[in-house]
């Protein structure tokens, strides 16, 4: 899978406004503009790194859902130097490490797996990188904990982290690259707009992704 970018985008659902002040104030992550979704909903989107924490806010409120298998948000600080654990209004788990614990250097996502080495595999044949420190998806640290109760059927839309985007070079072969790897298609490919080309699906341990091929990152936006 040849991406388009090398750092990842982790995206949430809320209801509550206090959250987005959340990540705007206490963590300090910078607004680089919204997109109006569905439902009169509007994903704001923060600068984390090289990628974005979508803050997806939906004012009528959520359907009640079980979490996704998405645990939790590292940020790699240069100015910190002990770890420092937050959680937002709706617990939401976020940690500023120094640069280089744990194998973040710039951002990180634990995610919570009933089998390691499944989940492992699959993003290895996504092209994650395994090292001393586990696997690292472009600039992206993936953690990836045991936990024989973690969610494997978590919905999209619901409170909490949700999915994660990956910027390809082309939508239609990273999306079958990841069916041919395990995953499970949600969404097939489709064009929005002249902005984008994506399509979601659920990984072997339930996390759902987001394969985007955007526009302002490749210049064209043809299938394949």
């Amino acid at each position: 899978m040849q991406l388009s970018r090398p750092d990842l985008d982790i995206a949430l659902f809320t209801a509550d406004p206090a959250v987005l002040d959340f990540w705007r104030g206490a963590v300090g992550l910078a607004e680089s503009g919204t997109m109006a979704l569905t439902a009169g909903r509007t994903q704001h989107r923060l600068a984390l790194w090289g990628g974005l924490c979508k803050v997806n806010l939906a004012p009528d409120g959520l359907p009640a859902a079980p979490r996704s298998p998405i645990r939790r948000l590292l940020i790699a600080d240069a100015a910190c130097t002990t770890r420092e654990d937050m959680s937002d209004p709706d617990d939401n788990l976020v940690s500023r490490v120094p640069v280089g614990e744990a194998g973040v250097t710039r951002a990180g996502f634990e995610i919570a797996v009933r089998e390691l080495a499944v989940v492992s595999g699959f993003l290895r044949d996504l092209g994650a990188v395994e090292d001393a420190d586990g696997l690292l998806l472009g600039s992206t640290r993936i953690i990836l904990t045991a936990d024989p109760h973690a969610t494997i059927d978590a919905p999209l839309e619901g409170p909490g982290w949700r999915y994660i985007t990956i910027q390809v070079q082309s939508c239609d072969r990273a999306f079958a690259a990841a069916l041919a790897a395990g995953g499970t298609a949600m969404m097939p490919p489709q064009t929005y707009a002249d902005i984008a080309r994506f399509a979601m699906l659920r990984d072997p341990g339930g996390t759902i992704w987001e394969v985007s091929q955007n526009r302002a990152l490749v210049r064209h936006l043809e299938a394949g």
